[in-house]
């Protein structure tokens, strides 16, 4: 029929539904052939899901319904993606604590079991929460802030004592939302997650750990994608909060951080900012900016997490930031 419609401005192609993979895989296949055959005057109309050949749509629906969505489609020259405006200033960063955690990003922190990462983001959540002036030597841009915390780590009753021995003020309580085992599967329905962060409305999400909220091959680098792309990634650019991962490391000698880090390499890939948690030779705790998009890379941080004698912890740097390189 090539010939017959070539010279048409336009040919609309409406192709069947087909949830087997081989069926619609020759669908898609039969019409790329047409678009060869026709070029751009060729548009394909996907019909709504659930619905398998257009006399099934015809069953529920008239033709205006059938011209609602050609109008919905692109219009020639227009695009069908989010197209970013070039021809603006640039936004400021959104940071949450300046030079170290940011709105709208992901984060991750990687360190062996036990090391004390779940101790950094309890603190981070404690200061944010009480609406402290800084963490970790660095400014805590507004608050009080809320934090959403999504635990599938660490037991009930040390999440309890560690929040309170790192100083939650009962005034602060409900400024996090703390989610203990709750069957968090990202992989599985990554919207539950997404519909609470937006209506939370949190400044911070923590994740921990990665390996507890899903169910995929972590070294399939396409499986890792697809959880940060379809799952992780929304949580910051769609709820607009800054998302801390925590993952663990693999056994290796290796010092670079991507390569300790389990798992694929799209693991550490996907995020905007990476930590590395270690101890160093002199058993003091380091945290190594490994990773950055906004602030200066490969940066190094001693961090404390002490006792005191009123039975709190602290979570400190060295003063004058702690920073070595």
């Amino acid at each position: 029929m090539a010939d017959s419609l070539r010279s048409a401005e336009q040919v609309w192609v409406i192709l069947d539904n087909d949830l087997d993979y081989r069926v619609a895989g020759r669908v898609d296949e039969c019409f790329r052939s047409i678009r060869t055959a026709l070029g751009a005057g060729a548009r394909r109309i996907l019909l709504p899901r659930g619905i398998n050949d257009l006399c099934e749509f015809f069953e529920d629906h008239d033709l205006d319904t059938l011209r609602l969505l050609v109008e919905r489609r692109p219009k020639p020259g227009d695009s069908r993606f989010k197209l970013l405006k070039l021809n603006v200033a640039p936004p400021a960063p959104r940071w949450i604590v300046e030079n170290l955690f940011c709105k709208g990003d992901v984060h991750i922190i990687i360190g062996e079991p036990n090391i004390g990462k779940s101790w950094i983001t309890m603190a981070l959540a404690v200061a944010l929460a009480n609406g402290d002036s800084e963490f970790l030597g660095h400014h805590i841009v507004g608050g009080p802030h809320r934090v959403l915390y999504v635990d599938e780590e660490n037991p009930e009753d040390l999440v309890i004592d560690r929040l309170t021995r790192l100083g939650l003020r009962s005034d602060a309580v409900d400024n996090i939302r703390y989610i203990h085992n709750g069957s968090v599967r990202l992989d599985r329905d990554p919207d539950a997650l997404l519909d609470e962060a937006i209506e939370f409305e949190p400044t911070l999400i923590v994740l921990d750990s990665l390996t507890r909220l899903h169910g995929e091959d972590e070294n399939a680098a396409g499986s890792m994608s697809a959880l940060f792309n379809d799952a992780i990634n929304p949580l910051a650019r769609n709820a607009g909060a800054g998302v801390i991962v925590i993952h663990h490391v693999s056994k290796t000698d290796s010092t670079s951080s991507f390569k300790r880090s389990r798992g694929s390499g799209d693991i550490t890939a996907s995020p905007d900012t990476g930590y590395d948690v270690y101890k160093g030779d002199d058993e003091t705790l380091r945290l190594k900016n490994f990773k950055a998009r906004r602030a200066a890379q490969q940066q190094t941080m001693y961090v404390f997490i002490r006792d005191t004698d009123d039975g709190k912890v602290t979570v400190t740097s060295m003063p004058g930031f702690g920073n070595v390189f």
